[in-house]
């Protein structure tokens, strides 16, 4: 969905988009099997099979994307640590003002001045001994991202889609609280049962009752640790995380600005 929505956004921008694929440098050094040409053939197919796998979540790749699509006027995040004290950190965001070759020059919310941001070097395995080093603007689109992404951020505006697909405790919190003001706060779907929590935070609420609030009475914990299944109480066990694989994508957090116009 996060996806889908980021590629209609940067569609319906006015300037054209422009498609920079990242390079990758094979490193097999480490497997004994390497000898001959053949073998270095045979090597980068099956590399090549298995980056078509990896390069469906940027997490496997050093966070670089295999084909970065971006235009003039997109809002963007960039995916690592740049020049900390000028505040080019991991999941700082902004608006692409320019495209080159070698630079993508950024107006980034919180600071001043543009920044050109050059491409950085990752490596990554993907296969035991093989290694692949990838060379790739260190940005991804930004007009909606999930949840997870969007932590550690403040925004003014957001809107927020919290249905079903909503999957572990804490990410409806995590959604909410990164809007400064309620009246910024928009949901788009809400549900009940995406407002989740764990049975370690049940428990350590009450203790911390017991102790010092002994006239409040006891929230019941889920018994099954390991289902979504809800309580008298309304509280919802997370689910284990060897589960999480097979759940739904997280839903996204959209920075208003974003928002096409009508």
């Amino acid at each position: 969905m996060c996806k889908e929505f980021n590629e209609t956004m940067l569609a319906n921008l006015p300037s054209p988009t422009i498609k920079i694929r990242a390079t990758n440098l094979i490193d097999g050094t480490g497997n004994i099997h390497v000898r001959r040409k053949k073998d270095d053939d045979d090597l980068e197919k099956k590399v090549e099979k298995k980056l078509k796998e990896l390069n469906k979540d940027i997490n496997n790749t050093g966070g670089l994307e295999a084909k970065l699509k971006l235009a003039v006027g997109a809002r963007v995040m960039l995916r690592c640590n740049v020049n900390v004290e000028k505040g080019l950190v991991n999941g700082a965001l902004g608006t692409v003002q320019a495209i080159s070759e070698t630079r993508i020059t950024v107006n980034f919310d919180r600071i001043t001045d543009p920044c050109e941001i050059e491409k950085v070097k990752r490596k990554f395995m993907v296969m035991k001994n093989v290694f692949v080093y990838r060379s790739q603007f260190p940005l991804i689109l930004a007009f909606a991202v999930t949840i997870h992404k969007c932590q550690g951020l403040s925004l003014d505006n957001a809107i927020i889609d919290l249905s079903e697909n909503v999957f572990s405790a804490g990410m409806a919190y995590v959604a909410l609280s990164r809007v400064r003001t309620l009246s910024g706060v928009h949901l788009t779907c809400f549900n009940p049962k995406s407002l989740m929590v764990s049975s370690c935070s049940i428990k350590e609420i009450n203790r911390l009752r017991q102790l010092y609030r002994p006239d409040l009475p006891q929230y019941a914990i889920p018994t099954d640790c390991g289902s979504r299944k809800r309580t008298l109480t309304g509280t919802i066990d997370e689910p284990q995380a060897k589960n999480q694989k097979n759940m739904p994508p997280p839903k996204v957090a959209r920075d208003k600005r974003s928002r096409p116009s009508d």
